[in-house]
């Protein structure tokens, strides 16, 4: 037997080897997103491997923004290091996505959504509805001030007068109505 030879390993396993080092393959493996950098049209990222190896330059074409801290899926293109590629994040930072003829989208601060006509937007504890007609089938409680708005100045529910049914009588607020 040469010398040079591994007793441990067969003919084939060497050559298997030898020829892996001459052209090594780059599997797809676990990476966790480490910073963004983001331009006018594209955005990279920075991320660490399994091995602890950081790789800047990954693109990633997601309709989100992955959120710094994320797991990903990193492969590489034509089994070339030089062409890392990321999916599958495990969280987003935002998400703007079209989904049929509708506009998504999420971020810390916001979420809306835009479709035909309708825009909703719930951001700080409030939710926006911007529609030419709101229909409500059954009750709207309101705990607060409900105002009415118009071309003019709203007009509060609480203290909205209406005429005394009753001849002479005063006018008086009518709540709810």
């Amino acid at each position: 037997m040469p010398l040079w030879r591994n007793p441990v390993l067969s003919t084939v396993d060497e050559l298997r080897i030898a020829l892996q080092n001459l052209n090594p393959m780059y599997y797809t493996t676990l990476a966790k997103v480490i910073s963004l950098q983001k331009n006018d049209v594209t955005s990279t990222l920075t991320v660490e491997l399994l091995t602890g190896e950081r790789i800047a330059g990954v693109t990633h074409n997601h309709e989100g923004e992955p959120a710094v801290g994320a797991t990903c899926l990193v492969t590489f293109r034509d089994n070339k290091q030089s062409r890392p590629h990321a999916s599958d994040f495990s969280k987003y930072a935002s998400i703007e996505m079209n989904v049929a003829d509708s506009l998504v989208k999420v971020d810390k601060d916001e979420i809306s959504f835009v479709s035909n006509g309708l825009e909703i937007i719930m951001k700080e504890g409030k939710i926006t509805l911007i529609a030419d007609t709101i229909q409500i089938n059954g009750e709207l409680k309101a705990t607060g001030e409900v105002t009415a708005m118009s071309e003019g100045p709203g007009v509060k529910l609480s203290t909205h007068m209406h005429p005394s049914a009753t001849p002479g009588a005063p006018s008086s607020p009518t709540p709810g109505t």
